[in-house]
């Protein structure tokens, strides 16, 4: 947020001030009693990334103390340099033993105090001082140093107008296609301004090597630029020429469904979205892409067909949980006859699975398929002491293979339908929210009616209970991170 709140700010003011105070404190006592140089490397840093000036004078003061480099801790430095993005040792003979050399110069000095500290330390400094020097942060941006990234977070706060020119410099520097579409949607979400002006500067060619990136900006800044872009977005799709990569294919999948298509089209896109469920084109990497744009057209539940084949062949487990969930949204619209079809899909995938077992387990919960108890109660461990089964088959990772593995998910979903108690069920459905939050997150109907069931038994319990458990809830650092606006909305207790 570039505008906080007055509370915000002040409340940022007062964190930046004890931050301050804690690593002001800390050095003194380092130089009344010595500390070891992890600990002094850890405040240097984190005064450095902040930006803290005011612990500069201190930070030089530690500087000064350090001892002259040694011949090796020289030697080492420049070696540093040279490997700097090496994870392995170099087939060429001659570099190999210079990394043999880096390797055992590493080594020798890496416990001792002075080389230990002396680059984090200097790097700290340099940021400090750059502060109040635009030309050096610009400098310290434009470079393939350590830095450049913190200098263009300083510059995107302190002078927005320089930012964008050394990502436009950095844009026309870049040798790769993938990092210029990168730097590109960067300056988009920052400084849409500079991004048309840098757009307007591109080849065709360059225009149709960013078409994704492009597209996604003019989405919203200028649509009906992004209009013109539909015919090339749907030859990406088609991708006849096997000449894009999956997720290019994924991205305009996503685009298409945002966009005003006409008719034709329309029944164009369509097609190729129904071809490519059935035909997993791209092995399942733009399956959820697919799925949801479907459910974005007029009348989705005549696709049901569709994505129940689809389940049926699919081969990848985030591909088919989308599925699932795509098939769950459509159940919950038209009920009958959709979740008793749903139950007979599901139910031989509890014997013959792709590794889904908590997933579908939780589907079930979610959407209330109590004719699939006997299928989870075979599956259910029969305690907590039990070890629980993995998440893949145990025959060769074939897909046909029977389950023979046991799981709590199972169980738990069981022990909640057979609970008629109020408060137990309340503490089981906060139990199950604390201990996996992740999977009550998200818009579509699987976690959205797990959201809800677990309101409404909160909700239901006893005064008192209830006091507790939604303290607990609203405590909890995970739910408070992952489902702040579910929060927002949570029964308030009482």
């Amino acid at each position: 947020n570039t505008h906080p709140t007055p509370l915000k700010q002040e409340e940022e003011d007062a964190a930046r001030n004890q931050l301050t105070d804690v690593i002001l404190s800390a050095l003194d006592h380092h130089f009344d009693d010595p500390w070891p140089a992890p600990a002094l490397i850890a405040l240097a840093n984190c005064a450095g990334d902040a930006g803290i000036s005011e612990t500069l004078p201190s930070l030089e003061k530690l500087a000064a103390q350090q001892l002259p480099p040694s011949a090796d801790e020289t030697e080492l430095n420049t070696l540093k340099d040279q490997f700097r993005n090496s994870y392995k040792a170099p087939e060429d003979p001659e570099e190999k033993k210079q990394w043999e050399r880096y390797q055992s110069l590493r080594d020798k000095l890496d416990d001792i105090f002075h080389p230990q500290l002396r680059r984090p330390l200097a790097q700290a400094i340099r940021q400090l001082r750059a502060l109040d020097h635009p030309a050096q942060l610009v400098e310290m941006a434009k470079s393939d140093n350590e830095g450049a990234i913190w200098a263009l977070q300083q510059l995107l706060t302190r002078q927005p107008e320089a930012y964008a020119d050394v990502l436009t410099a950095i844009f026309r520097s870049a040798d790769k296609t993938r990092n210029r579409r990168l730097v590109f949607e960067t300056l988009a979400a920052a400084n849409p301004a500079a991004a048309r002006r840098l757009r307007d500067t591109l080849t065709e060619k360059e225009q149709t090597e960013l078409l994704i990136e492009i597209t996604k900006f003019e989405i919203t800044d200028a649509p009906t630029k992004a209009h013109a872009h539909i015919p090339a977005l749907l030859e990406i799709f088609m991708d006849s020429e096997k000449l894009h990569d999956s997720s290019d294919c994924a991205a305009a999948i996503d685009l298409l469904a945002k966009l005003p298509l006409g008719e034709p089209q329309q029944r164009q896109f369509e097609r190729l979205l129904l071809n490519e469920l059935l035909e997993s084109r791209h092995k399942d990497y733009t399956t959820s892409n697919a799925v949801a744009a479907l459910l974005t057209h007029p009348d989705p539940d005549r696709y049901w067909d569709t994505l129940i084949q689809s389940g049926a062949v699919c081969s990848d487990s985030y591909g088919f949980q989308t599925i699932l969930d795509g098939l769950a949204n459509l159940a919950l619209a038209n009920p009958e006859p959709r979740l008793a079809q749903l139950t007979e899909f599901l139910r031989p995938r509890f014997t013959h699975h792709t590794g889904v077992i908590n997933d579908l387990s939780l589907a079930t919960l979610a959407l209330d398929l109590r004719p699939l108890a006997p299928e989870l109660q075979h599956l259910a461990t029969s305690g907590p002491q039990v070890p629980d089964g993995e998440y893949s088959p145990d025959c060769d990772e074939d897909s046909t293979s029977p389950c023979r593995h046991r799981y709590h998910s199972a169980r738990h979903v069981i022990a909640l339908w057979m609970e008629n108690d109020t408060d137990t069920r309340a503490r089981m459905w906060s139990t199950l929210l604390l201990n996996s939050p992740y999977k009550f997150v998200g818009t579509t109907a699987i976690p959205s009616s797990l959201r809800n069931r677990c309101s409404s038994a909160v909700d239901s319990a006893s005064p008192e209970l209830r006091r507790r458990l939604i303290a607990q809830i609203r405590s909890n650092p995970d739910i408070l991170r992952k489902l702040p606006n579910w929060l927002a909305g949570f029964p308030k207790a009482q």
